[in-house]
């Protein structure tokens, strides 16, 4: 029995690293093949949570970065900017990190932690 969910446990694993690459060959594809398309920031930013989530912080940024640059301003625009944050803090960089989380509660001023007093 534990030979058997070991073994379905893996290939469950391995469903998703390749629907994981499937995806990102999908938004390669629209990134890479319609660069005019109204879908590009979109694209962009699924395709920077792909690398993220891969581990690949670089790829990530680069995405992130791309995606703030091609879609309207909204919400999604906003989490580009953190995970910009994230990935330039990932990669040894806090000063544009930094850049990035104050354009976040530039953008949205609601998201930014307040000074209340929780105690009354």
């Amino acid at each position: 029995l534990s030979q058997s969910a070991g073994d379905a446990e893996t290939r469950v694993s391995e469903s998703a690293s390749n629907s994981l690459a499937q995806a990102q060959a999908h938004l390669d594809t629209v990134v890479t093949g319609f660069p005019g398309s109204p879908h590009m920031g979109k694209a962009l930013l699924a395709r920077g949570w792909g690398h993220w989530g891969a581990g690949r912080f670089a790829e990530s940024r680069n995405d992130f970065a791309a995606a703030i640059t091609n879609l309207p301003p909204s919400a999604p625009v906003v989490i580009a900017h953190f995970k910009l944050g994230d990935s330039h803090f990932r990669l040894g960089d806090p000063k544009a990190a930094q850049t990035n989380y104050q354009a976040v509660t530039r953008l949205a001023p609601e998201l930014a932690p307040g000074d209340e007093n929780l105690f009354q």
